[in-house]
């Protein structure tokens, strides 16, 4: 019996299964138990014993554990020692935890009854505990249960209702009010956004930003894309809120509009202003008006501020700042000195009236042209944007300001040189008119301006616009001709020689002035150099040179071309304005007392004045002039040069 029971018995000498070591630790074990098996003063022995005595399939569950484990690779003795250090000393901390709990537990209590048994509680009490002498300082009571009172619990559910209701009313209060605001939002939000749809239906740039951190708003973009560095950034306004929902800008911008003012000075004597714009006398401009003013305040400061730095290029003609001031020289047709006066001025500022108001035009003309001038230059930077750029190379472009006073500079230059001319030539041709001479003269603007409509129109590229045209033809270097035509004969010829002057002018490279251009005509030119050439042409870039000089062709046309062709006999003396002329040999032995005529033909700057010398035993000497002026009694230069003929003076004649 005893050999079968201990067969059936199963015996295994193999460790019990362990727990692996990524198993949780024992805080948590006992967190499961807890849930499982409920608190460890309901755990018994008696129970235990019962649940291992009814368990069926413990035995194989040990064996399959075992089993298992065989498959397990085994571990290595210095982690299982780790684990088991690491495992003690989890544990000694759970201890050493609880005994603390223990012992305030225990203290908790000895306090508890040392009001009734203080030796029995100082023999519990920790040491710790015993140096503050805090016995008797905890007791405990036993209350009777007492039944509630109707009247105070009709008082407490009175009073509760009462909170209730004063809650309710508060959050009824609170709801009204987010009712009151939101509907004040909302206001707010309606006037600003119909504000912001009217700036943009007016053509306004709206757009938003975005701010670091916060939150994205809008902002009206007034100024122009194009503008200079300085200038763009302070083209945008953002379109802030105020507390009716209104929209208000950077009181910066509509505060103090600036604008350019232009004035005339001849001869230290202001004699006209520009007009500036009108401030509107409104109380309270919309928005669209402040932002139309921010505009043109920031147009009128940047066109300043463009002219400013274009003045340092053109110091060598005279063009210079003081006190703010730009002094632009603007000669006069007159003669009169005259300068052109550009500031900026505020708005609101009260200026001093002046009484002379003759200018006033020019002043407003010019103003008008500064700010056609700097929208061109805007259209231009676009236009220069959107091509090709050019290659990348070492030379560096130089950046130039926008041409802006330089046009005008060429303008006024332009138009003292054309004047000078035409009444040198009007002076010229009275002259000779008064000498009975058939001269006329005729002033040839440059093909653009004389059909300018015509050239508006028909313009190589399609993307410019009219003004584009107009301003690109004007700023550009006009050539003016002017032009007199001679006579070729005293005698009624037909066929005229003319002088033509090409007046161009260009305060930069590679003018930098007025220049004149002479081309003289055949006979003129062959007259000059003595044989048969072709048209010749001659630059001058000083006016006091180009007029002597015609003077002198036009003598030399006079005497060498028109006398000597006139009257036969007459002997032209080389590159001079001089004739001469033998006597006729009537009698060999009176040849030596034939007197020898000279006669020179001089044209100045206030007459032309004709010389007949009669060379001999009595020399004689007469002059003729003309001035200009028609009076009774002047001779044409014909009659003049016909009583020369004869062999002798007129004092001899009989």
């Amino acid at each position: 019996m005893a050999d079968i029971e201990s067969e059936s018995l199963p015996v295994s000498l193999r460790p019990w299964p362990t727990q692996d070591s990524s198993s949780d630790d024992l805080q948590l074990q006992f967190a499961r138990l807890f849930q499982q098996r409920g608190h460890f003063r309901h755990i018994t022995e008696e129970g235990l014993k019962e649940e291992i005595a009814t368990a069926k399939d413990g035995p194989d569950d040990v064996m399959e554990g075992v089993e298992e484990d065989e498959e397990a690779p085994a571990q290595d003795e210095k982690e299982r020692y780790e684990e088991i250090m690491k495992a003690k000393i989890q544990m000694v901390g759970f201890i050493g935890t609880a005994l603390n709990e223990a012992r305030y537990m225990q203290d908790y209590l000895s306090l508890l009854v040392s009001r009734d048994a203080p030796k029995l509680a100082d023999t519990t009490l920790s040491p710790y505990v015993k140096e503050f002498k805090l016995p008797g300082t905890l007791g405990v009571d036993k209350w009777p249960l007492k039944e509630p009172d109707v009247v105070e619990k009709r008082r407490e559910e009175l009073a509760a209702k009462g909170w209730r209701m004063k809650g309710l009313e508060d959050a009824a209060d609170s709801v009204l009010k987010a009712a009151t605001r939101l509907e004040s939002e909302v206001r707010k939000e309606t006037q600003y956004w119909e504000e912001v749809l009217s700036i943009a239906k007016k053509g306004w740039s709206v757009r938003r930003i975005a701010r670091d951190g916060r939150r994205p708003i809008l902002g009206v973009q007034f100024g122009f894309a194009e503008a200079s560095d300085h200038f763009k950034n302070r083209g945008f306004s953002p379109l802030r809120m105020d507390d009716k929902g209104s929209i208000i800008l950077d009181a910066g911008l509509t505060q103090k509009p600036k604008a350019v003012r232009v004035r005339i000075q001849e001869d230290g004597r202001i004699t006209g202003t520009s007009k500036l714009p009108s401030t509107d006398d409104i109380t309270q401009p919309s928005i669209e008006d402040l932002i139309r003013r921010a505009r043109d305040s920031l147009f009128e400061e940047e066109l300043y501020h463009e002219m400013s730095l274009e003045t340092r290029i053109l110091l060598s003609h005279d063009v210079k700042m003081r006190d703010s001031v730009i002094h632009l020289p603007a000669p006069a047709t007159d003669g009169s000195k005259r300068i052109v006066l550009i500031d900026i001025v505020l708005l609101d500022e009260i200026l001093p009236q002046i009484d002379d108001h003759s200018s006033d035009s020019i002043a407003q003309n010019v103003a008008e042209a500064l700010r056609l001038l700097l929208c061109y230059e805007h259209r231009q930077r676009l236009h220069r944007r959107s091509q090709i750029p050019r290659p990348l190379s070492e030379q560096k472009i130089p950046n130039l300001p926008p041409p802006i006073l330089r046009p005008l500079l060429n303008f006024f230059h332009n138009a003292q040189a054309i004047q000078s001319v035409r009444d040198y030539l009007q002076h010229t041709k009275s002259i000779l008119s008064s000498a009975g001479l058939n001269v006329s003269t005729k002033l040839t603007f440059d093909p653009k301006l004389s059909n300018l409509s015509a050239t508006i129109k028909t313009s190589p590229t399609e993307i410019e616009s009219s003004t584009d045209k107009l301003v690109n033809t004007l700023i550009r270097p006009q050539t003016t001709t002017a032009s007199i035509r001679l006579p070729s004969s005293l005698r009624g010829a037909t066929h005229q020689e003319s002088l033509s002057i090409a007046i161009r002018t260009l305060v930069t490279q590679p003018i930098f002035g007025t220049e004149y251009t002479l081309t003289l005509p055949q006979a003129v030119a062959t007259a000059i150099y003595s044989e048969v050439v072709t048209a010749r042409t001659f630059t001058f870039t000083i006016l006091a040179d180009l007029t002597s000089y015609i003077d002198q062709l036009i003598s030399l046309h006079l005497s060498n071309s028109v006398i000597a062709k006139s009257f036969s006999g007459w002997t032209p003396l080389k590159e001079l304005p001089k004739l001469t002329k033998q006597p006729r040999k009537l009698n060999p032995s009176d040849a030596s007392k034939q007197p020898k005529k000279r006669l020179r033909v001089n044209l100045e700057q206030t007459r032309l004045l004709v010389t007949c010398v009669w060379e001999g035993p009595i020399e004689r000497v007469e002059e003729y002039a003309w001035d200009g002026s028609a009076g009774a009694g002047k001779r044409p230069l014909e009659d003049v040069v016909a009583d020369a003929i004869p062999s002798l003076p007129p004092s001899k004649r009989s």
